[in-house]
């Protein structure tokens, strides 16, 4: 996975290729693991295993907990990088006034943002081009 920066969005050639590549550094979410079970009716030898595996699950748990939140940030930060060259693509600190900015980012964020950053980036640039 490559670090996502502003400058590695800009040398795309479309806005949607740029986002689904970014998007795609967010690498693959942690598989939790499995929880141990232990059946109602067990043995000595059951009670063991399961203490045993109880305890790898522990330590596995604690392996994704980290994992979880590295990816979370790393996600997060590519999120972030990503609402940046939206907004410097769709020209809305170069045309909107400073005072107008955070609502007019947050008007194309609400219609949009069900159907993804390339929709919030289409409603972002219509909403901009009211400013020019």
């Amino acid at each position: 996975m490559e670090k996502v920066t502003l400058e590695k969005l800009k040398e795309f050639k479309t806005v949607f290729n740029a986002i689904d590549w970014a998007k795609n550094q967010y690498g693959d979410y942690p598989k939790i693991p499995t929880k141990p079970i232990l059946s109602l009716k067990h043995t000595l030898t059951d009670l063991k295993t399961y203490n045993n595996a109880f305890m790898q699950y522990d330590k596995e748990k604690i392996t994704y907990d980290e994992n979880l939140k590295t990816y979370k940030k790393r996600q997060y930060d590519i999120d972030c990088t990503i609402i940046d060259y939206i907004k410097e693509e769709a020209g809305l600190n170069d045309t909107v006034p400073e005072k107008y900015r955070d609502k007019i980012y947050q008007k194309a964020y609400s219609d949009g943002h069900s159907n993804g950053y390339y929709e919030i980036y289409i409603n972002l640039c219509e909403l901009v081009d009211i400013f020019e």
